[in-house]
């Protein structure tokens, strides 16, 4: 009876797993949020699962330049925001400038500039008064509630998917992100556990 549940489970659940499910590699995990009585516990752990994240990520970095991290879900509660600010304050505590664009702050996804964008800068533009920062961690809408747009995905250092490891997988999740596989055959394209 367990042999047949573990069967038909699909579950992301581990990274192998997960790369078996949706053909991505899997590039870290975090532990998320639990119990309460451990708090203490998990913001440590999340603390090196995200220094562990970006030492892995930082040979995409190009230096001298600004470099473009996507972060992209399936679905809405993924944890990309939860990821950024880990990612953010990492880089921070190296030294390297870190602006985190965020889809319900600095653009509007049900724009007509965002649907068609080829570049970051048609729907994003920066503050002038802001410095040029050395990695910007651009979080999207998910994909349930909005498109995104292909180019500006080519256009990035790293594109990670920001996945739910209590989640279903299925096969219509990987007929979603197939358009995005097919595109990104030159840029890094990774599945990040939560």
């Amino acid at each position: 009876f367990s042999l047949i549940i573990e069967v038909l489970d699909r579950t992301l659940r581990d990274a192998l797993r997960s790369q078996q499910l949706s053909g991505l590699p899997v590039i870290a995990a975090f532990n998320g949020m639990s119990n309460l009585k451990y708090r203490g516990f998990l913001k440590a752990c999340n603390r090196i699962a995200a220094s562990y994240s970006c030492r892995r990520l930082n040979k995409y970095l190009r230096p001298g330049e600004t470099s473009v991290i996507n972060l992209i879900s399936l679905y809405p509660r993924e944890g990309k925001s939860f990821l950024a600010k880990y990612f953010a304050d990492y880089w921070r505590k190296e030294g390297l400038s870190v602006r985190i664009v965020d889809h319900s702050i600095d653009f509007i996804a049900k724009d007509k500039s965002y649907s068609q964008a080829k570049h970051l800068s048609d729907f994003w533009v920066k503050n002038e008064a802001e410095a040029t920062p050395d990695i910007v961690i651009v979080e999207y809408p998910s994909m349930q509630d909005a498109g995104i747009p292909i180019n500006t995905l080519k256009e990035a250092d790293i594109n990670l998917l920001i996945a739910n490891a209590q989640r279903l997988w299925r096969e219509s999740d990987t007929i979603s992100i197939s358009p995005i596989k097919e595109s990104l055959t030159e840029k890094p394209f990774m599945m990040y556990l939560n």
